[in-house]
């Protein structure tokens, strides 16, 4: 992942108007309940879009979930949908 090894990732909300951010692979959020709890927002309430995230961590984490979902569903149309 390119914000834990490859340089960072840039985050414009940090203090004094953006920077780069390593993040530590520690803090990056996997757990899918947590990342879940973002997912179940009204859209025209207030609590923001359906999907507001609070921390960069969370965002890597749910990149991470969508990037293996992909993989596993390209393998999986590559094996079974092409007989």
């Amino acid at each position: 992942m390119k914000g834990v090894s490859l340089g960072g990732l840039y985050d414009t909300c940090a203090s004094g108007g953006g920077d780069i951010r390593l993040m530590k692979d520690t803090c990056v959020t996997l757990n899918p309940y947590v990342l879940g709890r973002y997912l179940p927002r009204a859209p025209l309430g207030s609590q923001g879009w359906i999907m507001s995230i609070n921390n960069m961590e969370d965002l890597l984490g749910g990149h991470s979930w969508v990037g293996i979902s992909s993989l596993i569903g390209g393998v999986w149309h590559i094996l079974y949908m092409v007989r």
